[in-house]
């Protein structure tokens, strides 16, 4: 069942029949979150951390500070996603058939 604070693992396949991994794939991971780890979350925060990092915009021009740098991870590691947590995640090369 459903229990609040539980870290979710999942395993993404990077490689299909037509894509032979080399070991050398990677994937780009942005993970939004309303405080750093292992911190208490305040979910009415009107804060986002970005990849454990405090997000905020130039107060002058409301610009985000661009670029916004991804995590990098092996492609064929496990992608964890902390409670109460958003990701957006790229394979670049995961062959994906649908993709093709």
């Amino acid at each position: 069942g459903w229990r609040s604070g539980a870290e979710v693992k999942l395993s993404v396949g990077a490689t299909s029949p037509a894509h032979e991994s080399t070991g050398s794939e990677v994937r780009y991971e942005w993970h939004l979150t309303a405080g750093p780890e292992g911190t208490p979350v305040d979910l009415t925060t009107h804060q986002t951390w970005l990849n454990g990092a405090l997000l905020s915009v130039d107060p002058a021009t409301g610009a985000l500070p661009l670029p916004l740098e991804p995590q990098t991870q092996p492609a064929s590691a496990p992608v964890e996603l902390a409670a109460t947590s958003a990701a957006f995640i790229v394979i670049p090369n995961a062959g994906a058939e649908a993709c093709m």
